[in-house]
């Protein structure tokens, strides 16, 4: 788990927690199957084919991992806030901002970042 952190390149200001799974990113009328890899309730980290645009409306499908075993799949609308390529990852690491989410989806996250 990552500490909040609001200085330096990392300005996410809740905290996040490990998320290794599979996702779509619907973009600009396409969709991506993506791979998760951290998660806030302010917003997720990605690894992607495509490099969005920062600022890029978009909408996410993912599961978020429930108690004591299951998961919630929630779609959340988000707006690109960085994108870089990875050689680590092979691919685009990609910073989604989530807009507006619903209170069953902050909650979902929200328990699953705080376990």
């Amino acid at each position: 788990m990552t500490e909040a952190n609001t200085t330096g390149p990392d300005r996410r200001i809740h905290e996040r927690k490990k998320l290794r799974s599979t996702a779509q990113l619907l973009l600009l009328g396409r969709k991506f199957d993506v791979r998760t890899l951290d998660v806030s309730v302010s917003g997720v980290g990605i690894i992607c084919s495509a490099n969005p645009a920062a600022k890029t409306a978009c909408s996410i499908r993912l599961s978020i991992p429930t108690k004591p075993s299951g998961f919630v799949l929630l779609e959340l609308h988000a707006m690109v806030v960085h994108s870089v390529f990875s050689s680590a990852n092979d691919g685009f690491s990609v910073g989604l901002l989530f807009v507006a989410p619903s209170a069953e989806a902050a909650a979902a996250i929200s328990s699953y970042v705080g376990r």
